[in-house]
């Protein structure tokens, strides 16, 4: 074997171990790619079971009742805009933001109102709010809980007046 032969070989090593260095490097970028998407899937799925717990189930089952009670009766423009408070109530609690306004805040629960005066017709509200609060940002559904502790804990008979 030449010297120049051994120069050869050591630069075909180089390249060699080179090639097999960036296969292996690329191969750790493609393992940790993967984990990162993983990672990203997981938090999602967290993120929307989370939203979809937010909704009752028992809540949703006695508004299609609901409706379907103000429909047997004839009474479209009810049911019509049960369905639609609902709709509202339903893409604002889904959104997967966190924070939201007070406006935005008061705004659901006023829709969530609606629907539960069609259940119960003797509990009535009034929401007064100062303008000046209404852009803050607080965390979203933060008041929802309170107002649904109103119906599940707060009335006797349900009668009676949220404010």
């Amino acid at each position: 074997m030449t010297e120049d032969d051994d120069e050869v070989n050591k630069v075909i090593e180089l390249y060699n171990t080179t090639v097999y260095n960036v296969n292996a490097l690329n191969d750790k970028l493609i393992e940790e790619e993967h984990k990162l998407a993983l990672s990203k899937i997981k938090a999602v799925e967290s993120e929307i079971k989370s939203l979809f717990s937010q909704i009752n189930k028992h809540f949703l089952i006695n508004v299609l009742s609901s409706v379907r009670s103000l429909v047997n009766l004839k009474e479209y423009e009810k049911a019509t805009e049960c369905i639609e408070n609902l709709s509202a109530f339903l893409r604002y609690s889904l959104t997967l933001e966190n924070d939201s306004t007070i406006r935005g805040e008061i705004d659901s629960i006023t829709h969530y109102l609606n629907i539960q005066r069609v259940r119960f017709p003797d509990i009535s509200f009034e929401i007064n709010c100062d303008d000046v609060v209404k852009n803050t940002l607080v965390p979203k559904v933060l008041l929802q809980p309170i107002v649904e502790n109103c119906y599940t804990h707060g009335f006797k008979n349900k009668k009676g007046y949220i404010r």
